[in-house]
């Protein structure tokens, strides 16, 4: 491929395709992350997947009669979407005329991913209390994954 191209000088041509090359990169990017959060066909995870009957959390709050798979399945759907709407929201601040200086607006366009994940996490926990979401499960001390040898 690299004698090829070297061969016939196409790297001349790079000019051309670097001014897209970013766009195209960030729009794949984007696409793969959208299609697992929504849920990929091919795989077991996304927002789509609590509705499914099956779905290993279900499985695991099936002996508590007070759990719910639509609730729980909804209120998922609606915190994740809702997490989305607001970082775009947030993240709109940089070019907007809102607040008072551009360091301002500068600050909640770099932490409105964390402002928008700390604000749902509230609605959940202190809006729908009796609603189960599943959440990520983080080990109880912080270790490397993978020990390659015994000390």
């Amino acid at each position: 491929y690299t004698t090829f191209t070297a061969f016939f000088d196409l790297t001349r041509y790079i000019r051309y395709a670097t001014r897209f090359t970013d766009d195209i990169f960030a729009l794949l990017i984007v696409s793969i992350f959208i299609l697992n959060a929504i849920g990929s066909p091919f795989g077991p995870g996304g927002l789509l997947r609590y509705l499914d009957p099956d779905n290993l959390f279900h499985e695991s709050n099936a002996d508590n009669p007070d759990y719910s798979k639509q609730e729980t399945a909804l209120l998922s759907i609606i915190l994740g979407l809702g997490t989305t709407a607001t970082i775009f929201f947030l993240r709109g601040f940089k070019t907007s005329g809102f607040c008072c200086n551009q360091d301002v607006r500068n600050s909640i366009h770099d932490f409105g991913v964390t402002a928008a994940v700390i604000m749902w996490a509230i609605v959940a926990n202190l809006g729908f209390p009796d609603i189960e979401v599943p959440g990520l499960s983080v080990p109880d001390k912080f270790e490397p994954t993978y020990a390659c040898c015994t000390s």
